[in-house]
Parts: structure tokens; C-alpha cells; sequence
């Protein structure tokens, strides 16, 4: 665990109340970036009445109470009863304004989470939904599902990858009816969602580490001894292990800001060159894979559908050479497209993040270093299985997931170094704003 806040130190019985216990439970996982990444995961609490939520695209590590929304609970219920229109966008939209007319304080300007519904049909009191890298391996592996009845046995609930919102929570709703009827109705504790992640269920805050933890030892054991080998093959043999060319990328990073200027003017640049991606953008199987498309919501939301990848001849291939391919590549992309990519992966170099605000570009670079670890793991579980066209457009164009992706980015901000770039040594830096 890589959360900020001791477990051991975290004092259940001075406090005041569950939504007390679920703001402690939302912080110790929020800032672990090993569960949870941006703006993503949500988690809740109910009462008799009322459900407690996290707000859309606030991050978990540093909530409060005032960032947990509430809810009526007969109304959020009644919103799985009703029937929508066929289209998809457009019932999500009346789905949203239903959600919000659920709100105890209608004046309030946040959105209650996408995944509110689905929370709601779950019995027990308390809920964290994160997306642990390590888990998401399993659930993104294609051989996840049967893996899961190997590990979990039928006390964990497995979900095959359904659209986000009403229809996710539709579904997850139809398989707890049926659950329950095998179970005594019961609940399972744990439910795993296909290319999505884990939602952990108890009516004892405390026992979500318990739960949570036998995932992850069950999960590790089994990596453990299948030793899988890398979905990334060989590396390329062009492109030596040796210290990255910081010329070279302190030329291509402000030339990357002008071939992606837009109206608003100069993006802002994020590098990185951690041991993970340039294991990945320097191995024989880098760009198959990164063209093969997206693994999760989250991958999309902050870092779009696909990567811009751009090969190198070979790490002594001079810069202007380089350039001159990414922006024809460039060009070629946002025709085929429509957007400005916001992860640009160069063989042999590292990957750079586009982003408008710092923290745009942040977001996406700590993202899909997270979709590469996610994809290192599949590796013992059948192979990497990605969202298709139609899965990744849905989330791409659904106004919900924009919502949230501006309200993790803090787009009302402003950085405090326009126009000049800033440059941070080490595996990561930034340039630009």
C-alpha cells in the first residue's frame, strides 16, 4: 500500500458517524495511487433514507464531508424502474437529470457519481469502488473471467464490461436479483467489473481492508506462480538500455507544444521516462499494442482512445529527422480522428503528455502509465482484452465522462506559468503553461 494515511492510526471509534467512516475509507485508498488515479473510483454510505456519494470527478485522496453528496434513496431506486429513450447519449442525459432531481440539496452545483445507481442496488452500507492496476490485470485479461471462479469461487460477483451508467447498473442490478437467490439473499462482498475494476461491499467499515487485501494476496499468489511472460516481447534491439538522450528531449518537448498549438494557444507538455515506459516504448510489440486501443473509462477519459506513436530508425536518429515525422503523424492522426492526441509515445524516447493545464497533462500521463501496468499483468491472465470501437466511443462522447474529466483537470484554474516553460529533471518533467 502506497496510501498516505496509516490504517493503523485511522481511529474508528472517535468518530462521529458513517459518513465520517466513509470520508476516512475514500482518503486512505483515494491517495494510493495504486488504487486510484485523477478523479477516479467513487465511494458511499447509506442511512436509512439517504445514500451518501462521492461527487463526480473530485478526487478521493483529499475528500471531505462536503464532497460526499446525498441522495434520496426511493429516488435513485426509482430511476432503475423507469424506461428511456433507445438512444444511448440521449437517455444518459435523462438518466442525469433524474439523478440530480435525487439530490437532498437541489442548489448544490455538483453531480452526484455516475456509478450512484449501482451503488444504490448494492445492500450493504458501505462501498469503495477503485481501479487497482493489479486487479484490473485480472479484469482485463482475457482469460479473466474463468480466472476469478478460480481465485474467488462464486463468493465474488464477476460483471462482463457493460457501458457505464444506467445500463451498468441495470445490469449489475439484474445479476444481484440473481445472486441473491442462490445466496440466501445475500450479497456478494466482492464485484468485479470486466475492463472497469472492483467494487468492495460491507456493512463494517473496517472489513473493506480485509476484503480488499485477500484480492490482492490471492491476485499476487497466483501471478506468483503462473510467471507469465511479458506481453511486451523483446526489447528492440535499436535501442540499447542507456541513460535517455536529455538533449534530444529538451528539443522535441517545446517543439511537441507548437505542432499541437491550438485556438487557446500552447499545450502544456508532461515527460516521462520511467523504467515501465521505456520498457514499453523501446519493446518489439509497443506499437501493436498501443494501437490496439484502450483498456478502461479511465484510460479514455484522460487520455482519449488512442496514443499517437511515432517510430524512431534508431537512438542515434537526430531530432529534426524525428520531428518531422511526428508532426506529418500528427496531421494524419487528428484528420483520422478529430482530436489533438493527448499521449504521443516515441520509440526509444519516452512518452509525452498534451494537455491544456498542467494538470491535464499530469492526469493523462499518470493514467496511461497506469493502462501500461495494467497491461504488463494481463500477461497472467490470457492476454490483454481491450474495449472495442463502439465501448470506447460511447465513453469518449458521453457528456457525464467530459464532465468529470474537466472537474479533475481543475479547468477554472489557471497555471501560474503561462507562457514560459518548466522543466523538472528526473523521470518526469513538464513543459510549457
Amino acid at each position: 500500500m502506497a496510501s498516505k494515511y496509516n490504517w493503523e492510526e485511522i481511529d474508528w471509534e472517535k468518530m462521529n458517524d458513517d459518513l465520517d467512516k466513509i470520508v476516512a475509507l475514500s482518503r486512505y485508498y483515494g491517495s494510493d495511487p495504486d488504487f486510484v488515479l485523477a478523479g477516479g473510483g467513487n465511494t458511499s454510505v447509506k442511512t436509512d433514507d439517504i445514500l451518501y456519494i462521492k461527487s463526480s470527478g473530485i478526487s478521493l485522496g483529499d475528500i471531505t464531508r462536503e464532497g460526499f453528496i446525498a441522495l434520496s434513496r426511493k429516488k435513485v431506486r426509482q430511476i432503475l424502474q423507469e424506461s428511456y429513450h433507445k438512444d444511448p447519449i440521449k437517455r444518459e442525459e435523462q438518466v442525469k437529470e433524474k439523478l440530480l432531481d435525487a439530490k437532498i440539496d437541489k442548489e448544490s452545483s455538483t453531480r452526484p457519481s455516475v456509478e450512484t445507481m449501482l451503488h444504490e442496488s448494492i445492500k450493504y452500507k458501505f462501498v469503495v469502488h477503485t481501479h487497482p492496476h493489479l486487479i484490473n490485470g485480472l479484469t482485463c485479461g482475457k482469460s479473466g473471467k474463468s480466472i476469478a471462479e478460480e481465485l474467488f469461487g462464486d463468493n465474488t460477483l464477476w460483471i462482463d464490461y457493460t457501458d457505464p451508467g444506467y445500463t451498468l447498473a441495470k445490469k449489475v442490478q439484474n445479476a444481484l436479483v440473481k445472486y441473491r437467490a442462490d445466496h440466501n439473499d445475500i450479497d456478494p462482498e466482492i464485484i468485479l467489473i470486466q475492463n472497469h475494476g472492483i467494487f468492495v461491499n460491507a456493512d463494517d467499515a473496517e472489513k473493506i481492508k480485509a476484503l480488499t487485501d485477500q484480492v490482492i494476496e490471492k491476485i499476487n499468489e497466483y501471478i506468483s506462480k503462473k510467471g507469465a511472460k511479458s506481453v511486451f516481447g523483446m526489447r528492440d534491439k535499436r535501442f540499447p538500455d542507456i541513460p535517455t538522450d536529455n538533449k534530444k528531449i529538451n528539443e522535441i518537448s517545446p517543439a511537441l507544444r507548437a505542432i499541437f498549438k491550438g485556438d487557446d494557444g500552447y499545450p502544456i507538455v508532461a515527460y516521462s521516462d520511467s523504467s515501465l515506459i521505456m520498457d514499453f516504448v523501446c519493446s518489439e510489440n509497443g506499437e501493436e499494442l498501443a494501437n490496439s486501443g484502450a483498456f478502461s473509462p479511465d484510460q479514455i477519459v484522460y487520455c482519449k482512445r488512442m496514443p499517437l506513436w511515432v517510430n524512431v530508425k534508431s537512438s542515434n536518429e537526430d531530432t529534426d529527422s524525428i520531428l518531422n515525422r511526428t508532426k506529418s503523424l500528427a496531421e494524419k492522426f487528428i484528420k483520422k480522428h478529430g482530436y489533438r492526441p493527448k499521449v504521443v509515445l516515441i520509440q526509444g524516447l519516452g512518452m509525452f503528455c498534451i494537455g491544456d493545464r498542467k494538470r491535464d497533462a499530469d492526469n493523462s500521463k499518470v493514467v496511461y502509465e497506469d493502462s501500461i501496468k495494467i497491461l504488463k499483468w494481463s500477461s497472467s491472465f490470457g492476454g490483454p482484452h481491450f474495449l472495442n470501437d463502439r465501448q470506447a466511443k460511447f465513453i469518449d462522447e458521453w457528456e457525464v465522462e467530459s464532465y468529470r474529466r474537466k472537474i479533475a483537470s481543475g479547468s477554472s484554474v489557471r497555471g501560474r506559468v503561462k507562457g514560459k516553460i518548466a522543466v523538472v529533471t528526473g523521470a518526469a518533467q513538464g513543459f510549457g503553461e
